[in-house]
């Protein structure tokens, strides 16, 4: 973001060309001590100062995106926050983004995170679990030629006092289908989940990289960031190597 404007681009990660489709955002607010969830929905036009004269006074903002070749970004909408929206985020309240697309899929829809103030500036959380939230994430590398059918133990230990979420990371060598499950013990009682079954795709960039797209259009104005043209420098940097995981996975 730059200022009160909100900026939201979508960077494609992965190794074939995203089609084009429609975006939908929708907002929700919330006091401090609510998750995600709990935010109440309110009218895409109360937070955007500029919904009505773009003609987008609807509860949920619809956005045609073009299709993204590999590694590129494009910056597909920008607003500035409305005089209400400014005066819920001084009160205290945070307001939660989200978004989804045309795809059909069930359970499509994303947390873009929240926004909140900070000594009278604005704070993007892309966490989605609030303030207090703590965060876990751990790597399992799957070296796809050795084959299935074998166990592959995450060593993983920690505390959670409140709250926390655990992302448990699966990094294919290369591109399969899995069919997986995966137990935790969790104060000595082991717990499993069902079977499942996943097409991999690996991606072009490292995990969250897109964020590092996101923040270079930010900071220099950039609408379309082109893979290995706009920054060489940057997209190397991000390029995703499954191997390099390996160590992480330990």
């Amino acid at each position: 973001m730059k200022g009160n404007e909100i900026r939201i681009y979508v960077v494609n990660s992965g190794n074939g060309t995203a089609e084009a489709g429609t975006l939908r955002f929708s907002v929700g607010l919330a006091l401090p001590a609510q998750d995600l969830p709990q935010a109440q929905s309110v009218p895409w036009t109360d937070v955007d100062a500029n919904a009505a004269a773009a003609g987008k006074n609807r509860s949920v903002l619809q956005v045609e995106r073009q299709s993204v070749n590999k590694g590129d970004g494009i910056l597909v909408y920008a607003f500035c926050l409305s005089e209400w929206a400014l005066e819920q985020l001084a009160d205290g309240s945070r307001l939660a983004l989200w978004a989804d697309t045309d795809s059909g899929q069930s359970g499509n829809e994303i947390s873009l995170g929240w926004l909140s103030m900070q000594n009278g500036e604005i704070i993007v959380d892309r966490g989605g679990l609030g303030d207090d939230g703590n965060k876990y994430t751990y790597y399992v590398y799957v070296d796809v030629p050795r084959g299935g059918d074998r166990d592959i133990p995450v060593k993983a230990v920690f505390n959670i006092q409140d709250r926390a979420a655990v992302d448990t990371v699966i990094i294919p060598s290369e591109s399969c289908k899995m069919e997986y499950s995966m137990s935790y013990e969790v104060d000595g009682r082991e717990l499993e989940t069902e079977r499942f079954s996943t097409v991999v795709k690996v991606p072009l960039y490292k995990p969250l990289a897109e964020y590092s797209v996101a923040e270079y259009m930010n900071e220099n104005d950039i609408e379309h960031y082109i893979y290995r043209v706009t920054d060489m420098e940057l997209s190397r940097k991000i390029e995703f190597d499954p191997g390099s995981l390996m160590d992480e996975a330990e």
